[in-house]
């Protein structure tokens, strides 16, 4: 029944996006990637270990993956196919809960929450919580804002290493308060959406995991007129997060292995053709995280 109903949502979500481009009139073409490094480097830098070109050997590089964050991919049909395990059956795998902020807050909590963030909810065991752990609710208070925890399914006693984000909704104003009716420029959405990337890498590195499986932070609904940006500004904001830390974390990051995990089978390309490298699997086979 969960599986049906994940299936209803995440059509009405493509038919909903594919409304809202063919309302606005236009489509935004996909660019490319960004050449050279990312701003925010250390001093001396000269290779990027986030890119896809294979610059830095002793990373291992961030590959789009045909599977969303629990192991599972809508594909063209819009039927689900498992391509990968869930992230508790992989000792070591670290994933990301695109969490919104009136749900981590109180009076909300994971019993709120539906879409993506509802799913993962229901696979770790805590859809029918009333809130989030105080650690959560304390770390995360604003947008871009991410923090690590690990939960242990009561059904099967499985650790769970997820990270909590919040990424800016590109619906809405830039900065509502200060300028109604303004909305994001592509220099903002990539700033914004870097925070929360850096966040995320920073919290993977508190997890002491040695894998992570990302998604599209802001992606579907939550990119307004960006929507068919959203693989491009993936790639430059996960870039400009990482030159957000440190040398030292920087480093640390060299010896780990990040996905980037596309749950949308007709995104895929878009995504490899924005930067991220490919990483095809045969149909029905399982890959670890």
């Amino acid at each position: 029944a969960s599986v049906l109903a994940a299936s209803v949502l995440a059509a009405s979500v493509l038919a909903a996006s594919a409304s809202e481009r063919r309302e606005k009139g236009k489509r935004v073409a996909v660019r490319p990637p960004p050449s050279g490094l990312p701003s925010g480097l250390p001093s001396g830098a000269t290779t990027n270990p986030l890119s896809s070109r294979g610059e830095s050997p002793a990373f291992s590089r961030v590959r789009a993956q045909p599977y969303g964050v629990l192991g599972q991919q809508l594909t063209r049909r819009k039927v689900f196919a498992t391509h990968a395990p869930e992230p508790a059956a992989v000792p070591g795998c670290c994933f990301v809960d695109p969490a919104g902020l009136h749900h981590i807050q109180p009076p909300g909590g994971p019993s709120e929450a539906g879409g993506a963030a509802g799913a993962i909810y229901r696979s770790i065991g805590i859809s029918k919580d009333a809130s989030f752990p105080a650690d959560v609710i304390q770390a995360v208070k604003k947008t871009g804002d991410a923090k690590y925890h690990r939960y242990a399914k009561e059904a099967t006693g499985e650790t769970v290493h997820v990270i909590h984000v919040v990424g800016p909704d590109l619906r809405k104003d830039f900065d509502p308060e200060g300028a109604p009716g303004v909305d994001f420029t592509r220099a903002q959405a990539v700033t914004a959406l870097s925070r929360a990337y850096g966040s995320i890498l920073a919290q993977f590195l508190a997890s002491g995991q040695p894998t992570l499986r990302l998604l599209p932070v802001s992606g579907g609904i939550f990119a307004g007129t960006f929507l068919d940006e959203i693989p491009a500004l993936t790639w430059e904001a996960l870039q400009a997060g990482f030159g957000q830390l440190s040398s030292e974390e920087q480093a640390s990051l060299a010896s780990k292995e990040i996905d980037m995990c596309v749950f949308a089978e007709q995104e895929l390309p878009l995504f490899e053709a924005a930067g991220f490298g490919s990483s095809p699997l045969p149909a029905g086979v399982y890959k670890a995280c």
